[in-house]
């Protein structure tokens, strides 16, 4: 930092896979290649939580958390209220079959982690589904508000406003509406 302190930076308006989802060891290997060792700037941006600073990350005076999307390397995150453009340079990146964006099936990290959560509640018996959801099904998968008793499509970025605690997973609409979802 301009004190010359130390920080750990979290790159706003970016999502970046998980470890343990698809494209996770790429996306740190480019990370570190690009970022480790280096002299940067940080212009911190919105909110500081948890010690880390959310923040854009200049290297030689380009912004590296927009080469990172542009490069498909990462997705938006809707939770960090990015400006408009940020979508649009993460639509040309899909457009191009970038980084990323090679495997249709790419699933965003917010995704992942409601499902592994659900996952993780299924295989410990705390959770009303009865089914498995494997990663094939993702892409079919609906997401439930707890609070509202309303069920989206994981395609359908609404979901990603839910807090977590009231996140519910199905795998069929049929299943949904059985919990009392609409």
């Amino acid at each position: 930092l301009s004190d010359g302190s130390r920080a750990q930076v979290v790159l706003a308006y970016l999502a970046i896979p998980r470890d343990g989802q698809p494209y996770a060891d790429r996306a740190s290997a480019v990370l570190q290649a690009q970022l480790q060792g280096r002299q940067v700037n940080v212009r911190p941006v919105g909110r500081q939580q948890d010690g880390f600073v959310r923040a854009l990350v200049y290297v030689n005076g380009r912004n590296f958390n927009r080469d990172f999307l542009e490069r498909g390397h990462a997705w938006v995150n809707p939770l960090d209220q990015p400006p408009s453009q940020w979508y649009g340079w993460q639509s040309a990146a899909q457009a191009a079959g970038a980084g990323l964006w090679k495997d249709a099936s790419a699933v965003h990290p917010v995704e992942w982690a409601t499902v592994q959560r659900d996952l993780d509640r299924i295989a410990q018996g705390t959770s009303p589904l009865q089914t498995t959801i494997k990663p094939e099904q993702w892409q079919r998968v609906l997401v439930g508000d707890r609070r509202t008793r309303r069920y989206v499509p994981f395609s359908c970025r609404q979901w990603m406003t839910v807090p977590q605690r009231d996140v519910a997973i199905f795998v069929s609409p049929k299943a949904a509406q059985a919990a009392g979802f609409r």
